[in-house]
């Protein structure tokens, strides 16, 4: 055999097996998965983000609209809503001063009927569900940052 029939079969003298070539990575090895859960790094994280996204969802909720006059309107005309839901026990076809109101979805309407039934009315009851959904994103964008980016410090600075 030539040498270079040699080095194209990559065996080190003539007459020995060739060598083994090197398996490329797929996405099962241990290269491309999470490691066992770091206990300690999620719990710290978690010890952060949620106080946090707990304190910025939920400071100042009982007051009035601080965003300018087109949310507090928007706000108002769906609690209104949620207030002639109630009233009226028509949870299929919402209602604005008895007129069909069709342009969201009732489901945020039903969640605000719920939390206003529980907590009595007012302001922090009726936006206590987008305080609650908005600390559940953020843990959400936790879990996805460190699932897709296979690192929990990606996780904790996209929560």
């Amino acid at each position: 055999m030539s040498d270079a029939l040699h080095r194209v079969v990559g065996s080190a003298q003539p007459g020995q097996p060739p060598r083994p070539r090197p398996a490329a990575p797929s996405l099962a090895s241990n290269r491309y998965q999470l490691s066992l859960p770091r206990t300690a790094v999620v719990w710290l994280h978690m010890a952060i983000l949620l106080p946090l996204s707990i304190f910025l969802c939920f400071y100042n909720l009982d007051e009035g609209a601080i965003w300018g006059s087109y949310t507090a309107v928007d706000e108002a005309r769906h609690i209104r809503v949620a207030q002639e839901m109630w009233m009226s026990g028509n949870w299929w076809r919402p209602t604005l001063d008895s007129v069909p109101y069709f342009l969201k979805p009732p489901f945020k309407m039903w969640l605000t009927m719920f939390s206003a039934h529980l907590l009595g009315e007012s302001n922090f009851s009726y936006r206590v569900i987008d305080g609650a959904l908005g600390v559940g994103l953020i843990a959400l964008a936790y879990a996805l940052g460190t699932y897709f980016f296979r690192t929990y410090t990606a996780g904790f600075l996209s929560g």
